[in-house]
C-alpha cells in the first residue's frame, strides 16, 4: 500500500518505529523509499505534538472528517512531565490512538526536514569541471 502512494504523492520518506518493522523497512528501502526511525520517546513526540496542537488551536488543521480519526483524536491525552515534554496516551486500552500517533510521527519527520539545512550546491553543478594544464 505504501508503494502505491508513490503514484499519488511525492513520498519523501517513511518515518516508523522499527520495533517489529525491520522487514518492512528493508523492503521499502529496497524499493528506493528513504526510511527514518522514530523512537517512541517523549523527547521525540514533544515537538510534533506541540506543533499539531498549535495548528488545531489556531484553526489551521483540518482533515476529511473521517469519523474514526475524530474518535481516535478524542482519545489522545497528554500530561507534561517535569521537562515540559509530552507523550501521547490513552485513558483506557480500548481507546485507540494509532491514527493520531502516525500523524505525530509524520509531523515529526516534517519538522526534522524543515530544520535540516539544504546541503550547499556543488560548484560542479553550476560552473562545471575546470581543467588545469
Amino acid at each position: 500500500q505504501i508503494l502505491g502512494f508513490r503514484q499519488q504523492f511525492r513520498l519523501l520518506e517513511v518515518s516508523m518505529d522499527m520495533a517489529q518493522a525491520n522487514i518492512m523497512a528493508v523492503d521499502l528501502m529496497a524499493a528506493g523509499i528513504p526510511v527514518t526511525q522514530f523512537v517512541q520517546q517523549a523527547v521525540n513526540y514533544t515537538p510534533p505534538m506541540k506543533e499539531l496542537l498549535g495548528w488545531i488551536d489556531g484553526g489551521k488543521f483540518a482533515h476529511d472528517g473521517n469519523p474514526v480519526m475524530n474518535w481516535m483524536m478524542s482519545n489522545v491525552t497528554a500530561r507534561p512531565d517535569a521537562k515540559e515534554q509530552v507523550f501521547p496516551r490513552k485513558e483506557q486500552p480500548g481507546n485507540k490512538i494509532d491514527g493520531p500517533v502516525a500523524l505525530m510521527m509524520a509531523v515529526g519527520a516534517w519538522l526534522r526536514r524543515e530544520a535540516t539545512p539544504a546541503p550547499p550546491a556543488s560548484p560542479y553543478e553550476t560552473r562545471g569541471i575546470r581543467w588545469i594544464g
